[in-house]
């Protein structure tokens, strides 16, 4: 999420619009938020803070 926020990502220059920039930052956290509770569940250790 850094990457988006910092607009690296998506390749070749980011997304410079704020509003699309900030969609795709709030699913990329629903989205770790998701994986965290998948790997919780498991056992895993979570990456929560770790991005």
């Amino acid at each position: 999420m850094r990457q988006i926020k910092e607009k690296r990502m998506p390749p070749p220059a980011g997304i410079f619009d704020d509003q699309e920039q900030e969609q795709l930052i709030e699913l990329a956290q629903t989205f770790a938020q998701a994986g965290d509770q998948a790997l919780a569940y498991e056992g895993e250790k979570i990456t929560s803070g770790k991005n």
